[in-house]
């Protein structure tokens, strides 16, 4: 075998074993996916779940501050998820009281989340935290519609802060 074949196939490999090692980090993501269906009818979580977990896993496979950034991220999408369904919205048509309340609510959690990720390192650990809890928040947000998805967008522009103001 020649050596630049045998660096391909421990190269590959290696890949092979990281991208083994990332895919039960989207169980989280797939568990609130199916939740989010079963318990709304919402064909549109699944999708949106599917991306959440091709970013989570691809952070994990990524590793280093983009990797980081992942079980943090997943702690704050899964509360941010949880939002939205313990205000009794799974039948889709909710009050404009439920859907300002979650709003409000993503929008402090992503301020709070952002002063936390900031004293934790920020920069691209801090996005990639971000990215993963807002892709989270979005799967209970789409039985709210736009307006769910809006608060969505609030989270990840609060969480910003956390990484313009992080250390170089």
């Amino acid at each position: 075998m020649d050596p630049s074949d045998l660096e391909r196939a421990a190269r590959a490999a290696y890949e092979r074993g990281r991208l083994v090692r990332a895919l039960p980090v989207a169980l989280p993501v797939a568990a609130m996916t199916a939740g989010t269906a079963l318990l709304t009818g919402f064909g549109a979580s699944v999708a949106i779940g599917v991306a959440v977990a091709g970013l989570v896993v691809g952070l994990a496979w990524r590793g280093q501050d983009p990797g980081r950034g992942v079980v943090p991220g997943l702690f704050g999408g899964v509360v941010a998820w949880l939002l939205p369904l313990a205000w009794a919205c799974q039948t889709g048509v909710c009050s404009a009281s439920c859907t300002l309340q979650c709003a409000v609510v993503a929008l402090g959690a992503g301020l709070a989340g952002g002063l936390v990720l900031h004293r934790t390192g920020g920069g691209v650990t801090a996005l990639a935290a971000v990215a993963v809890a807002a892709g989270c928040a979005s799967i209970g947000c789409v039985p709210l519609g736009s307006f769910g998805l809006l608060g969505v967008a609030g989270v990840l522009v609060a969480g910003l802060p956390a990484v313009r103001l992080s250390p170089a």
